[in-house]
């Protein structure tokens, strides 16, 4: 027939197609011939597994076709075409029960099988957590919360980001060092999914310092000079600008003991002292004997002044009248060498010159044993 029905081949392969025609006259032409491959149907499978919706599904392909290759991907997710890629992205589904359809068609037009299958994106909890900023061995409490109506929590963990952890929904924790540290917590569902929660907390230390003890003229304004918080009080309020501040003026006219608070935006509290006491009258004190022998005792020989405002000088000499140390810092002392060495055992004298803070000139010598 010049046009013969459509023809089914039994087997996949590859075959020539002869066309030739015989005329009125019983003449013969010569036959047409053209190449034509029949592919066979792609077989398709896939197998797909239950997830959480923060992990990535597992997806199982298995496609095959003899003849041909499979140019042509027909993924359909809940009856509507999702991708034509071989392998889609499924990172995005919602967390409910899906259904997922494949069908490939071959370069030759072959079209596959559909496969069906049906999985479940589930739900992870949904979780986060109260607490506040802290104090160096103080305790800290912590407080987890479920903020999903999907999911039943089998069990909460707490990396409290020093080593140390907490199976508790809500716990509390001392933390013994000042840093700002990573919270985690991470709670399980009764369904298999996880899912967890972090921030920072600071936990703050205080160190109160009032200053030194000081020693002040009466009627004369001084100035107290406290440190390590945000907040502080003086106590008593006595003779201070301001309890409320870290460097108040002072004006006191009888000894007394300064107590400082001081505390933190976090709430940390500390306390120190410092005594002050008021200038009655000036003096100047030597020792008669000293030891340095390098035990962290008696080991440098000065005197001690009260109420003087300039040392003019403070000179030691031996026995030979050498002068084997002198100084006008009042800070300084003998340690009990001259040139190098150390000296010899026995009496030595000393001389000072010194003035008060009301003008009181100090013209004074003694002597001291250096014990060795």
């Amino acid at each position: 027939l010049a046009n013969p029905p459509p023809h089914n081949y039994a087997q996949p392969g590859i075959y020539q197609v002869k066309h030739s025609i015989t005329a009125a006259d019983n003449c013969v032409s010569e036959p047409f011939i053209k190449t034509i491959t029949i592919g066979d149907k792609p077989t398709v499978s896939f197998q797909i597994f239950d997830t959480c919706e923060t992990i990535a599904l597992r997806l199982d392909i298995n496609a095959n076709v003899n003849f041909g290759n499979i140019n042509q991907w027909k993924w359909e997710l809940d009856g509507v075409l999702f991708s034509n890629v071989e392998k889609p992205d499924f990172s995005k589904l919602s967390p409910e029960n899906h259904s997922l359809q494949l069908t490939a068609t071959s370069n030759i037009g072959c079209v596959s099988n559909t496969d069906t299958k049906n999985f479940n994106i589930k739900n992870i909890p949904a979780i986060t957590f109260n607490t506040n900023d802290g104090c160096v061995n103080t305790m800290v409490l912590f407080t987890a919360e479920q903020t999903d109506n999907f999911t039943t929590i089998d069990s909460w963990h707490w990396d409290f980001g020093d080593s140390f952890s907490s199976g508790q929904k809500d716990t509390q924790h001392i933390y013994t060092g000042s840093a700002n540290y990573p919270v985690k917590l991470t709670a399980t569902a009764s369904n298999g999914c996880v899912s967890s929660f972090s921030k920072n907390i600071f936990i703050n230390s205080v160190h109160a310092s009032a200053g030194n003890d000081t020693l002040v003229i009466p009627n004369t304004f001084f100035q107290l000079n406290g440190s390590g918080g945000s907040l502080y009080l003086w106590s008593p309020a006595t003779g201070l600008s301001n309890p409320n501040i870290s460097n108040p003026m002072a004006l006191v006219f009888d000894n007394i003991n300064y107590l400082l608070t001081v505390k933190t935006p976090e709430g940390c509290t500390d306390t120190a002292s410092m005594k002050v006491t008021v200038f009655k009258g000036s003096a100047v004190y030597v020792p008669t004997a000293f030891t340095p022998n390098n035990d962290g005792l008696n080991d440098i020989l000065k005197p001690y002044l009260i109420g003087i405002k300039t040392l003019y000088y403070f000179t030691i000499y031996n026995r030979w009248g050498q002068k084997v140390f002198s100084t006008n810092d009042t800070n300084k002392g003998w340690n009990g060498y001259f040139k190098g060495n150390q000296s010899d055992g026995g009496s030595y004298v000393w001389v000072l010159k010194a003035i008060d803070t009301f003008d009181k000139i100090y013209n004074l010598k003694g002597s001291f044993l250096l014990i060795k």
